[in-house]
């Protein structure tokens, strides 16, 4: 079907086009609506239709609609209205009638205050939506000892509110317990903590590990689909919200250590097989032959518990396993306030491998933990494509009918592997250099640090 002619743009591929405005209602005026009942008075109904809408005749709908607003406009409850508005010169181009007190209008000076009052809590970071803006004014209307019992808090007043201060409903970019404000004078001292400590073992790098959990299904929010649809619906395979914990550990010069891998299990309920699976890394027999072989394809520790989280004990081995090599030489660690950081058991061992253990700020990873700064956004980038080209291949493969299937163990040990073999020295590098962990040489790449 082509397009209709006068319209310019893309021709239509599905037959859909601009159609005409078919909309028949029309606000008319205080004024215009005082002539038509005085014509009335003189004329009558049929020839007062034919005067004022000319394109109506007895057999269509415009007659009949245009003579039941005829007629409303004459009742006691509008015609008394309309005749002491019509004098006015300005209430005359009106073309709504309300009743005195039916819409909301506040001094200017309670106004201001309720302004005042959202612009110190967003000040805290506290939300704001209209229905909390709503309350605010019932209350404050009642606090003024102003009449509130007719009174509605229509969307149109709070839209008058929102355009005449400028402000909308905006998506949360940040979240945290601590003020935005506060993160430049806490990452500054934190960063010079550092760099001190840096100095005074005599150490060149500086080490961060973090967690961060992976999704089976890299689910987007947000789809593409007709405006005004009130159902959006996006298929799943069921496994949404399963996820496999991943520890990231990488130095200020740009080495990365192998990913450490938590998967959710259920524990044996027998005590023996609870033992047995224990020495398996809380794998059973039979998954542990796969995850064995995963673990030495991708040269990756993997394990298993109920809650599919770090403890204490696998805090500990993972702290053996990337720092006991070189037990001379000072390390310095940087970890968040996670509690299984900071047991005894784990800071002891830290101790006997000759790792100092330096906690960021709780409330400031965002902007001074490395892996938050610049590594875990990349990663989950990289992750969202996979499962992007997974699931267009499903798609080539199965036809329109997909069938949703989550991916496998093994698919997402080597999609979180891959993912963050992709990340660059520069990225690892920037993590560490943007707080000011450490400080660019003047003209050089970040990934040249000149530490003092």
């Amino acid at each position: 079907m082509a397009g209709k002619k006068g319209i310019s743009g893309r021709k239509s591929i599905k037959g859909f086009h601009q159609t005409e405005n078919k909309h028949m209602r029309t606000a008319y005026s205080v004024q215009f609506k005082k002539s038509v009942l005085d014509f009335l008075l003189l004329n009558g109904m049929h020839h007062t239709i034919h005067h004022f809408w000319p394109e109506s005749n007895v057999a269509n709908k415009i007659y009949e609609s245009k003579r039941r607003l005829i007629y409303l406009w004459g009742s006691k409850k509008y015609s008394n209205t309309i005749a002491e508005l019509s004098n006015c010169n300005i209430k005359r181009k009106l073309s709504k009638i309300r009743p005195i007190g039916a819409s909301l209008h506040l001094p200017t000076d309670i106004e201001d205050d309720i302004y005042f009052w959202f612009r110190s809590l967003r000040k805290e970071g506290i939300p704001v939506t209209d229905n909390v803006l709503s309350l605010k004014v019932l209350a404050t209307c009642k606090q003024n000892n102003i009449n509130n019992e007719n009174i509605k808090i229509t969307k149109s007043w709070v839209s008058r509110f929102k355009k005449t201060h400028r402000l909308s409903l905006r998506s949360k970019t940040h979240q945290g317990q601590k003020l935005v404000t506060l993160t430049e004078p806490m990452t500054t001292d934190f960063a010079s903590e550092v760099r001190n400590k840096m100095l005074e073992l005599g150490v060149l790098c500086v080490w961060n590990g973090d967690q961060t959990a992976v999704n089976y299904e890299t689910v987007p929010n947000r789809t593409l689909d007709h405006r005004g649809a009130k159902t959006i619906w996006i298929k799943t395979a069921g496994k949404e919200k399963a996820r496999v914990s991943v520890l990231l550990l990488a130095s200020s010069n740009g080495e990365k250590k192998r990913p450490f891998l938590v998967f959710k299990g259920k524990p044996s309920v027998k005590p023996s097989t609870a033992a047995l699976n224990s020495a398996n890394n809380g794998f059973g027999a039979r998954v542990w032959k796969e995850v064995k072989d995963l673990s030495e394809r991708y040269n990756v520790q993997i394990h298993c518990n109920q809650k599919g989280w770090f403890t204490s004990e696998i805090m500990v081995t993972w702290l053996y396993h990337n720092f006991s090599d070189d037990v001379s030489s000072p390390k310095i660690l940087l970890l968040d306030d996670f509690s299984a950081h900071w047991t005894n058991e784990f800071v002891a061992v830290a101790r006997l491998l000759n790792v100092t253990l330096m906690k960021v700020p709780a409330g400031f990873t965002s902007v001074c933990q490395p892996a938050d700064v610049s590594w875990n956004k990349p990663l989950k980038s990289n992750l969202r494509k996979k499962w992007s080209d997974k699931l267009i291949l499903d798609l080539q493969e199965s036809g329109q009918a997909l069938k949703a299937k989550s991916p496998s163990r093994t698919t997402l040990v080597e999609w979180i592997t891959s993912s963050w073999d992709q990340l660059s020295t520069n990225t690892i590098v920037s993590g560490f250099s943007r707080p000011g962990f450490l400080k660019p040489k003047n003209g050089e790449a970040c990934d040249e640090i000149d530490l003092f």
